[in-house]
């Protein structure tokens, strides 16, 4: 399976800025380049197990839909 990153230095904070498009809401920031794109692949294999939440029976789902 193939994904997207973002990859960029920030050196005002001396880090690594990672993000994958396809994973709203996630980004990550490390040291390393190499730290940053391990913690991203941990995050999209995270991101590829369906069974980590399970929601009890009186769970309710419901979308929001912003103007």
């Amino acid at each position: 399976m193939e994904w997207h990153i973002a990859l960029e230095p920030e050196p005002e904070i001396n880090n690594w800025a990672v993000w994958t498009p396809e994973l709203r809401g996630y980004a990550s920031a490390e040291r390393t380049e190499p730290k940053a794109l391990e913690n991203n692949r941990e995050a999209i294999e995270f991101y590829l197990q369906s069974d980590l939440i399970q929601f009890s029976s009186e769970a309710i789902s419901r979308e929001i839909i912003l103007d």
